[in-house]
């Protein structure tokens, strides 16, 4: 760059933000106040963005809508916690598995084996450039009180990858 000048630089090719997430559904069976249940699914997101991707998540704690009484799991809250069978708790982390440099990293709350965070709205995961595919693990647990009235509880939670092109 030249003095006085700003050396700015340009994106060219085709934008690439590519985010997958497999399976779509998991089942956690029968709750029980003695045990963890836990499921997990695959993440994986890819960006050719300069200033990178964030990776953002909505969603409820599992809740039964057929329910009387107690209705919901507790949602753990955007500090992790250690998984704890009796204890109302759902939430989940998001581990690294794999990737060729440069990759995505998960944020704090997230990033622990055996500690899970369960915040709607939280960035999860994100970069500050472009990165290569990189593939997450996302660990779900739930656990009950035996306050929680028996039935079947479901929660959807929804990804959102956002790049600035």
């Amino acid at each position: 760059a030249r003095p006085g000048f700003r050396q700015a630089d340009f994106f060219s090719g085709d934008p690439i933000l590519a985010l997958s997430i497999a399976p779509a559904t998991l089942d956690f069976g029968a709750l029980t106040t003695g045990g963890t249940s836990s499921g997990s699914v695959v993440l994986t997101i890819e960006t050719n963005s300069h200033t990178g991707v964030s990776i953002t998540y909505t969603g409820a704690t599992l809740t039964c809508s057929a329910c009387s009484g107690t209705k919901t799991v507790t949602g753990i809250g955007a500090t992790a916690l250690a998984s704890t069978a009796g204890t109302s708790q759902f939430g989940f982390n998001a581990i690294y598995d794999s990737g060729t440099s440069p990759t995505a990293s998960a944020k704090a709350q997230y990033n622990t084996a055996g500690a899970y965070a369960f915040n709607s709205g939280d960035e999860v995961i994100s970069s500050a450039g472009p990165i290569n595919s990189t593939v997450f693990d996302l660990n779900f647990i739930a656990n009950i009180s035996g306050s929680e009235t028996g039935g079947t509880y479901t929660a959807t939670v929804v990804y959102t990858a956002t790049a600035n092109f």
